[in-house]
């Protein structure tokens, strides 16, 4: 039995007592279902990318076996194994460095969209383009796009395939590579 003397010791005892945190459930799954889905992600990489993400060989092992998988059920069991062997990983440098992966197919697309658009505009609207395309890139040929140009735009004129055209875009795809470089 406690005495009175000792009461305020036992009941500040009690207080500092600090409960074991059980985790949170749902906050478990919502980590889990998003690693499935990262796992989902990783598994559908070629093979050379995936090798260069911060996994351990198991985990890039496990993946590549999941290529395997033809059965949709083995293919979810296989997708939560995935994910809680990358629940043991070091997730953030994965995800950060998936996010620069992306930022770069990103750019990528929107650049190959750009010569797209720019090509497409040489032929239908001519020296105008042409001028805007300069300013970008002052060390462009301008002679041998003007000659692509007519030879696309005779290509056009007769139905001949468009073999001009695709060397119009292969020309500025070069020339803005080497500007980035």
């Amino acid at each position: 039995m406690i005495n009175e003397e000792q009461q305020p010791e036992y009941e500040q005892q009690v207080t500092e007592i600090e409960y074991a945190e059980r985790p949170n459930k749902t906050a478990l799954k919502r980590d889990l279902r998003k690693l499935q889905q990262l796992s989902q992600q990783l598994i559908e990489l070629p093979e050379e990318k995936l090798r260069q993400f911060p996994l351990s060989e198991n985990t890039i092992a496990s993946i590549l076996e999941s290529r395997r998988i033809k059965s949709m059920n083995a293919m979810q069991r296989h997708t939560r194994y995935l994910a809680k062997q990358l629940f043991k990983e070091d997730t953030q440098a994965v995800v950060d460095y998936f996010n620069q992966f992306e930022a770069v197919q990103t750019r990528n697309s929107e650049l190959f969209h750009q010569l797209e658009r720019w090509r497409d505009r040489l032929l239908s609207e001519g020296n105008p383009v042409l001028e805007e395309i300069i300013k970008k890139y002052p060390k462009i040929d301008r002679q041998h796009l003007r000659t692509l140009m007519r030879q696309a735009n005779k290509e056009a004129e007769k139905n001949q395939t468009p073999k001009s055209a695709r060397k119009i875009f292969k020309y500025l795809r070069e020339i803005s590579e080497n500007a980035l470089n």
